[in-house]
């Protein structure tokens, strides 16, 4: 189940238990949010933890886009 949350131009979808599992991480580590979006799209994303009381310690925004090769993509 995903949790949709956003307005007509951008869309937040997070995985059920995701707000509640950032508050839980945020009681013992720090949170940093890394984004390749624009800035009102962020701005979007801070403002929806804002309103789910979603501390976080840092935002990163980089501005050009990374290119998609196996070194930026591999999330194991």
């Amino acid at each position: 189940m995903q949790r949709n949350l956003g307005d007509e131009y951008y869309q937040i979808a997070l995985r059920h238990g995701a707000i509640e599992g950032l508050k839980e991480l945020a009681k013992n580590f720090q949170l940093v949010i890394f984004s390749h979006m624009n800035e009102r799209y962020c701005n979007h994303i801070i403002d929806l933890f804002d309103r789910e009381n979603i501390v976080f310690d840092a935002f990163y925004q980089r501005v050009k886009a990374f290119k998609r090769t196996d070194e930026y993509c591999n999330y194991n």
